[in-house]
């Protein structure tokens, strides 16, 4: 038995598995949440296998992947279709100006 502490989430970094409900409630449709994403991120970097550049790659590959599902008038078109190096400048932008709700759920 594993306690888990309040706003702690348990996360299978292997199989992307999560307890949060983002994993519980889209799992089947995203395969991963952003716990898990941030796990394999973890875990690759402690075993010296990805770079800062492969980090920043996944990063934007994720919240392009939030885009993707939006209609194109309330998409970000600047992660969406910018280069690498742009989106990652607007995640930065966007994370200062609204902190942690750009992780959560985009509400439609």
């Amino acid at each position: 038995m594993i306690s888990i502490l309040p706003d702690y989430y348990l996360v299978n970094h292997i199989t992307g598995e999560c307890t949060c409900f983002d994993f519980i409630w889209h799992g089947s449709f995203h395969n991963f949440c952003k716990h898990g994403y941030a796990a394999r991120i973890y875990m690759s970097i402690k075993a010296h296998e990805s770079s800062i550049n492969e980090v920043k790659k996944e990063l934007v590959q994720y919240f392009r992947n939030k885009e993707r599902i939006l209609a194109h008038n309330i998409k970000n078109i600047i992660i969406y279709s910018g280069s690498d190096e742009e989106a990652y400048a607007e995640i930065l932008y966007q994370y200062q100006k609204n902190g942690y709700d750009i992780f959560l759920p985009i509400e439609k």
